[in-house]
């Protein structure tokens, strides 16, 4: 994801933009650099962009926690460019504002071609006093598009932060590089950097973004905030998903059906869901392991199907059958797709109370809740025979409050 060098860490949070890739453009990974110096380290970030040439943004403060954060101020009319710049660049957006190390000042700042084929975008972080002095600078291009790239900073991302309480702001924004081709999608980034140490998380849609570094060399606080902040900006600049408008919670009537004819005697056919209404990382990972249940050599014999329960922006739950094999692809929407405790959702006391000591059943989620899948190798115990109802749910995490109040809001 990122190429780090010992003088900058990069972390940039990727915003999805709803935008598709590019065939044949040379496009580059972006830089950063900090100092006098100008020490700078690779990082390797495909960016994705909202609108293109002079896209404005807005200077914002964080709120509350976040939330010891000085104010930032835009910057005022006649502002001059930081030096160092290439000719044809030109100051797009940025603030002013003061932590404890002193007066600061972020410029936003955007270098394209007459047809907008090649774009460069920078961020340069300056110390004001009696001798200006460059704290970071980060820069993301891409070049020889073939048509205009929708590469550009994202409105409203600008924002400062003092997670760590040390009176120094971080300084966090998101941007869009790419041209919008399948051969180089446009991905979106943002950034969480403060001096010189920079942290990136990318994806290219809601739910796919992946942070680096390691989350284990992120400051205590960092990583979260950025996903959150991911998930927001790519969800707000993401296509509306099919189903109940506005709630993004589907179901299986949602999606279309792939059947497919099975060789043997006599012949069968297996069919499911067409997840292309998914992110495309998603939706390939999952169909996957679908195909070999369905199709594969231990998928069993005879017919089978899978079919979607639910998907929403914190789970999807697929459940499946081939012959007398059960399988339950349930997973929160999150890197890696870790698997669902019922407990989270349930609430362990009552679990145990259903289902017995120790016993963490299969589950899938649909329009009416949770239920149980047993198969060949997870007998569901006695208890666990009936499933549990949104409404009766005791959710135990923000994610499992945030999916219970979302299907509740989409089921009115």
């Amino acid at each position: 994801m990122a190429s780090i060098a010992r003088t900058c860490h990069v972390v940039a949070a990727l915003v999805a933009l709803g935008h598709a890739g590019c065939g044949g453009e040379k496009r580059k990974p972006p830089t950063t650099g900090g100092g006098d110096a100008g020490a700078s380290a690779d990082a390797n970030a495909d960016a994705g962009a909202d609108a293109g040439a002079g896209a404005g943004v807005d200077a914002t403060s964080s709120a509350d926690g976040v939330g010891n954060a000085p104010t930032l101020e835009p910057l005022p009319a006649g502002t001059k460019m930081p030096g160092g710049m290439k000719p044809g660049s030109r100051l797009v957006g940025g603030g002013r504002f003061v932590d404890a190390e002193g007066d600061k000042t972020v410029y936003l700042i955007e270098r394209a071609s007459r047809d907008r084929a090649s774009v460069a975008l920078d961020v340069v972080l300056e110390l004001g006093g009696d001798r200006v002095r460059r704290l970071s600078q980060l820069r993301d291009d891409v070049e020889r598009c073939r048509g205009p790239s929708p590469a550009g900073f994202v409105g409203q991302s600008l924002e400062l932060t003092d997670l760590d309480g040390d009176g120094v702001a971080e300084v966090g924004l998101a941007w869009r590089v790419g041209c919008g081709t399948d051969a180089a999608p446009v991905v979106g980034k943002l950034v969480l950097f403060e001096g010189k140490d920079a942290f990136v998380v990318s994806g290219k849609g809601p739910l796919d973004g992946v942070a680096a570094p390691a989350a284990d060399q992120w400051p205590d606080g960092w990583l979260a905030h950025a996903q959150a902040r991911y998930e927001a900006l790519a969800t707000a600049d993401a296509p509306s998903p099919p189903g109940p408008a506005g709630a993004g919670v589907l179901t299986g009537a949602d999606f279309a059906v792939i059947t497919v004819e099975t060789p043997g005697e006599p012949p069968g056919k297996v069919s499911y869901p067409d997840l292309a209404p998914l992110p495309a990382p998603l939706e390939t990972e999952l169909t996957t392991r679908m195909k070999e249940l369905l199709l594969g050599g231990s998928g069993g014999s005879g017919d089978g199907e899978c079919q979607v329960g639910l998907v929403s922006p914190e789970l999807v739950s697929i459940g499946c059958r081939r012959g007398d094999t059960r399988a339950a692809f349930t997973y929160w929407r999150e890197v890696g797709l870790p698997s669902i405790d019922p407990a989270e959702l349930v609430g362990a006391d009552r679990l145990k109370r259903l289902c017995g000591d120790g016993a963490r059943p299969r589950v899938v989620f649909d329009a009416g809740g949770l239920r149980w899948v047993p198969d060949d190798n997870h007998a569901a115990p006695a208890g666990c025979v009936d499933g549990v109802a949104w409404a009766d749910m005791e959710p135990a995490s923000p994610r499992a409050r945030a999916l219970i109040a979302g299907v509740s809001a989409a089921r009115r």
